[in-house]
């Protein structure tokens, strides 16, 4: 239908006046309703029938497979002033405030009104920053019906997750990964141990760093193989992860290192720099090359200083017998 419109709008309706499309269907009552009004007002009073009804629903991708109904809710709704509220920025969802709206709903356990869901899923499609943020507010509802669009699924149930792992796009695949790292670390793990071997190095790049929420000591092996990694930001992200786990191999390795540089005499820091770089040392996410632009150290200092940033500053303390204080 919207492409008849168009096209009659396109030629004009000087010539031939308004007609009903073809493919009008169940409209066809209504469009007749337009038959002696002026052919420009019918042309876009159809226009926005057409729009409504595109808006309104949309043919299942199986028209044969049975849609389960949506899991009864369990938070309540937000109030009708916080809806007025979300109504207005959902017109602008590039604004700040669309996101403090998102977080100050989650943090008080509430969910959007199921009217704003189709506007906020699609909003969500074009903001990665806000997917996270709209599954905490979904609720039931959201979720069902974010698994009837493909483009929607990023923010589909927990039923959905398996399958959604492995068909979903990176970005959806990804906004998942950080949602379950909130709210089930270990399946979230499971998931990229999973598919490890077939992802792209920029999805590796960007799902390292998320495994810094819920980190624990089960993480250890796969952060130790994302170290084996060819490309640098990907070891470096692994490392700057591992240095917050205690208890690693990694963070062992990294003391030694330190220590072979520093030591304490007579209350003095004794510091000896590196003489070469050592090969397994860029495995461990330093790199070679630097310092950085306009630094004033040399490569041998800054070698030492990212090995110092990565290291465990209590265990070092210990093993130089240094006092707190005076450290």
């Amino acid at each position: 239908m919207w492409s008849e419109l168009v096209t009659l709008a396109v030629v004009g309706t000087a010539r031939n006046g308004f007609r009903i499309p073809a493919s009008a269907g169940p409209l066809s009552p209504v469009f007749a309703q337009l038959a002696d009004a002026p052919a420009e007002h019918a042309l876009l009073a159809a226009a926005a029938l057409v729009t409504q009804a595109r808006r309104a629903g949309r043919k299942p991708d199986r028209p044969d497979a049975r849609i389960p109904t949506a899991a009864p809710e369990t938070a309540q709704p937000c109030g009708s002033h916080a809806a007025s509220h979300l109504a207005l920025l959902l017109d602008m969802p590039e604004d700040q405030r669309l996101a403090e709206w998102l977080d100050r709903a989650a943090a008080l356990g509430l969910r959007i009104p199921p009217e704003h869901l189709p506007a906020l899923l699609e909003a969500g499609k074009a903001s990665r920053a806000l997917r996270t943020r709209i599954v905490k507010v979904a609720g039931q509802r959201g979720r069902w019906l974010a698994a009837q669009n493909a483009e929607w699924r990023y923010a589909a149930g927990d039923d959905d997750d398996d399958a959604l792992w492995q068909t979903g796009g990176a970005e959806t695949r990804l906004i998942l990964f950080e949602t379950l790292r909130q709210s089930d670390p270990a399946r979230a793990r499971a998931f990229l141990a999973q598919t490890w071997r077939q992802e792209s190095t920029d999805f590796k790049a960007r799902a390292v760093p998320l495994l810094s929420n819920g980190l624990s000591a089960e993480d250890e092996p796969l952060l130790e193989d994302a170290l084996n990694e060819r490309r640098q930001d990907i070891r470096a992200a692994a490392a700057e992860v591992l240095a917050q786990l205690p208890g690693t191999a990694f963070r062992a390795r990294m003391l030694e290192r330190v220590c072979s540089c520093l030591a304490v005499a007579s209350e003095t820091l004794e510091v000896t720099l590196p003489v070469t770089f050592e090969p397994g040392w860029q495995r461990d996410g330093i790199a070679e090359s630097g310092p950085p632009a306009g630094g004033k150290i040399g490569p041998r200092a800054w070698w030492l200083m990212q090995m110092l940033r990565l290291a465990p500053a209590l265990e070092l303390r210990a093993r130089l017998k240094v006092d707190g204080a005076t450290w």
